[in-house]
C-alpha cells in the first residue's frame, strides 16, 4: 500500500510543531505516517501528550550535527514510499486527498516580505536555483540523502530527483510555508551557496544572473522597508 511519509525536524519550536501536527492529522486524508526529529537539547519545551499516543505519529529523540543531517536521519526512521518535509510552523491549510504516484508537487502559500499572502509560482527552468518551495516537493523515497551543509542541499536533492522537470502534476491539499527560518533570515549567504551549486551544474552565466536578481530583491525590500517604516 502506498503511504506518505510527512518528516518533520524541529529545535526550539514547540508551538510550531503542535501547529504542524495538528495541521497533518486534520488535512491529510492518505495513508500516512508523521516522523518527528526533535533534538534532546530542547525536550523539556514539549508537550508530547496529545500526539505520543497517535498510531500515526513517531518521535525521535536524537543527536544531530545540523538540520541536513537531523533529516537524513529522520528519513532512515520512515516506511513510506513518497516522502515530504515540513518545518515545525509549516501546515496543511487545505486537505490531501490524492496518492502520490510519482514525484509530485502541493501548492503552497506564504506571506511575502510586505505581509501578503502569495501562492508560489512553479517555475520552469531549474537553472536560477529551486523551481519550487520545498516544503511543496514530494520525492519519491528512493535513496534520499542531503548533502549535509547549511544552506543549498534542498536545491542539490532536487536536481537529482526532479529530473523530468516540470513534468511533475500537483496533487490536491495546499501547504502554509512560514518564511521566518533560517534560509529566509541568511538570504544573501543562502543565495551565494546556492549560486555555487548553480555554477556547478549549468555554468557561471547563470550563476551571475541568479546572485544579480538576488542583489535587485534585497534592494527593493530594503527600500520597500525604508518607505514603510518613513510614511508610518
Amino acid at each position: 500500500m502506498t503511504k506518505l511519509s510527512v518528516v518533520t525536524v524541529v529545535k526550539d519550536d514547540p508551538d510550531g510543531l503542535s501547529e504542524t501536527c495538528q495541521s497533518v492529522k486534520k488535512h491529510v486524508k492518505i495513508v500516512y505516517e508523521h516522523i518527528i526529529w526533535i533534538s534532546p537539547s530542547s525536550l523539556d519545551m514539549y508537550d508530547l501528550s496529545s500526539i505520543e499516543n497517535d498510531s500515526c505519529v513517531e518521535i525521535f529523540v536524537e543527536n544531530d550535527e545540523g538540520i541536513f543531517d537531523a533529516m537524513n536521519k529522520a528519513t532512515d526512521k520512515t516506511s513510506g514510499t513518497f516522502v515530504l518535509y515540513l518545518n515545525a510552523g509549516d501546515k496543511f491549510i487545505g486537505d490531501l486527498v490524492t496518492q502520490p504516484t510519482a514525484p509530485a508537487l502541493i501548492k503552497v502559500w506564504y506571506p511575502d516580505f510586505r505581509g501578503k499572502y502569495k501562492e508560489v509560482r512553479k517555475r520552469r527552468s531549474m537553472r536560477f536555483g529551486i523551481p519550487y518551495c520545498h516544503q511543496g516537493l514530494v520525492f519519491s523515497n528512493d535513496n534520499i540523502k542531503y548533502v549535509n551543509q547549511k544552506f543549498g542541499s534542498d536545491y542539490i536533492l532536487f536536481l537529482e530527483k526532479f529530473k523530468e522537470w516540470p513534468a511533475v502534476n500537483f496533487l490536491s491539499g495546499a501547504i502554509h510555508y512560514r518564511n521566518d527560518g533560517t534560509s529566509t533570515i541568511n538570504r544573501l549567504t543562502s543565495d551565494r551557496m546556492t549560486a555555487a551549486i548553480i555554477r556547478r551544474n549549468f555554468g557561471i552565466f547563470y550563476a551571475v544572473v541568479f546572485m544579480l536578481w538576488s542583489y535587485v530583491k534585497l534592494v527593493i525590500k530594503k527600500v520597500y522597508n525604508f518607505i514603510n517604516l518613513f510614511f508610518r
